[in-house]
């Protein structure tokens, strides 16, 4: 007998995202209700360390942002139902 261990999280459980810069370790939250999408940082805030393989414009950060839209308008949905998001644990 196997048995999984699932954890799904609610889209309205979703506060918002948190980038680590590998180099400094410093921390930025982003709240989803909040974050003006143009204002997600390329670069560490502290060290200037590029967190992207690319620059502001680069696709990485529009793919970012247009994610980040995404489960702000899924949050949003008036769905007769429950949306969730299924997380890996292992």
């Amino acid at each position: 007998m196997t048995s999984e261990h699932l954890i799904l999280i609610e889209l309205g459980d979703i506060l918002g995202i948190a980038i680590d810069c590998e180099r400094c370790g410093t921390r930025v939250f982003y709240d989803l209700g909040k974050i003006e999408l143009d204002r997600i940082h390329p670069r560490c805030v502290n060290c200037q360390e590029p967190l992207l393989d690319s620059e502001k414009k680069g696709p990485e950060i529009t793919n970012l942002r247009e994610v980040l839209s995404g489960l702000r308008a899924l949050r949003e949905l008036k769905f007769k139902g429950t949306i969730r998001l299924h997380i890996r644990t292992e």
